[in-house]
């Protein structure tokens, strides 16, 4: 309002003569002006739209991250669900002597005299015609041997084999020793009949 009073009110002295200035003039001036006006204001509205583009892009990269992590939380459970549904399988090991669902596993030893009872079974290494056990009469395998008869199957050191014969009352003597190769077998087992120093043994015979 006051700049277009300025306007109408503006006098050219020409001549001695006073002219009033052409409103085409006037009207210029008005509408540079208002342009000049409008400027802050478009662009207060550019900035204002390149964040708004900026903070859709930022959401637009959350929402992404954000489901790539949900992609690879439901890849884990379902490979969790896949495995967990597979059978369980028990590996249980053939080394040593087996039968019968019991295990011992196998030690060396030279010499004579008694073996430890504990948990294993022995091998008289000065033996060498094939594999000769020795289950001690007073160890847990010297209970559980008697289980073995003619028929029965062993598993010694992943070989599955089959007793065909048991000889018991054997005197524990160069008779014991030579009646280890009877029947040609892969493996045999000699336990005590009793406790005693003396006591005869029986020998179970595999092939």
């Amino acid at each position: 309002m006051i700049i277009k009073k300025v306007a109408l009110s503006l006098l050219a002295v020409t001549a001695g003569s006073i002219f009033i200035v052409h409103k085409l003039s006037i009207a210029n001036q008005l509408k540079a002006h208002e342009l000049h006006e409008t400027q802050p204001s478009l662009k207060s509205v550019t900035i204002k739209s390149d964040k708004k583009d900026v903070s859709t892009s930022d959401s637009h990269s959350s929402k992404s991250n954000t489901s790539s992590q949900e992609q690879a939380k439901n890849q884990v459970n379902e490979k969790d669900q896949i495995e967990s549904s597979l059978p369980k399988t028990t590996i249980q090991s053939s080394e040593g002597l087996n039968f019968n669902g019991k295990h011992y596993d196998i030690r060396g030893v030279s010499g004579l005299g008694h073996v430890p009872a504990d948990e294993y079974v022995y091998q008289w290494l000065d033996y060498t015609e094939h594999l000769h056990l020795l289950a001690e009469r007073k160890g847990q395998i010297g209970i559980d041997v008697r289980e073995v008869a003619v028929g029965s199957k062993i598993i010694v050191n992943n070989q599955t084999y089959t007793v065909y014969n048991v000889m018991s009352g054997v005197t524990n003597d160069e008779n014991a020793y030579n009646s280890l190769s009877i029947g040609e077998p892969v493996i045999t087992i000699q336990s005590c009949d009793s406790e005693d120093d003396d006591a005869t043994l029986t020998i179970w015979y595999a092939a």
